[in-house]
């Protein structure tokens, strides 16, 4: 994964069920969306970023800060269509041949570390299972981890990073994910609900900022 060959895909919808527009709602003085973007544009300055989004109050806001927009039509809007379905979409329209990395905005704790057990990661072909604890990185450990024997090319980090091969999600959205272990010292959270958010924020202040 190096800079150059990779497509960060940003889902960015504001129709979420439990916090209505979660991602451009304030946070920490920015949005969810705002320090998503930032993250990526300074620790991967190469890297393509795409937002995707059926609303166009992002489409007008965000225009200036990221290039490529995936605009969701009626169809794509749809609540109950997953990101993976999205993501093939986006895929077929835009002809993605380079790995891709989901980032949703709404794990808004990212540490620059953990790009690099994505290069890592993205480095072995085969994509062996690793664990990160106190700064150090042991591969091929299959004792702490059971190898996927589904599907090779998908991966996640603590629910905070996705990263797809766009050839496998072309073919069929039905994913199974290897989890790994990102640095349990560091605050993660997903923001799932209003409460969510509340602590979240304050976290973010006291802890990232």
């Amino acid at each position: 994964m190096t800079n150059n060959k990779i497509e960060i895909f940003i889902p960015a919808k504001t129709f979420s069920r439990r916090v209505k527009k979660k991602n451009i709602r304030k946070f920490a003085h920015s949005s969810l969306l705002d320090l998503t973007i930032d993250f990526f544009k300074k620790n991967l300055p190469e890297a393509s970023i795409t937002i995707s989004t059926e609303s166009k109050e992002i489409l007008e806001r965000f225009s200036d800060k990221v290039k490529n927009l995936h605009f969701r039509d009626e169809y794509l809007s749809n609540p109950d269509l997953t990101n993976f379905q999205v993501m093939q979409n986006w895929i077929k329209t835009n002809q993605i041949s380079e790995t891709i990395l989901l980032a949703q905005p709404c794990h808004p704790f990212r540490y620059k570390e953990d790009l690099e057990i994505l290069k890592y990661i993205d480095s072995k072909n085969n994509y062996v299972s690793i664990i990160k604890s106190d700064q150090f990185i042991m591969d091929d450990k299959d004792k702490y981890f059971q190898k996927n024997k589904y599907q090779k090319n998908s991966y996640i980090l603590d629910g905070t990073y996705y990263l797809i091969n766009p050839y496998e999600l072309s073919k069929s959205t039905d994913l199974v994910f290897q989890t790994f272990l990102l640095d349990s010292q560091k605050p993660r959270i997903n923001i799932d609900t209003i409460y969510d958010f509340d602590i979240a924020e304050i976290l973010f202040m006291k802890y990232y900022k």
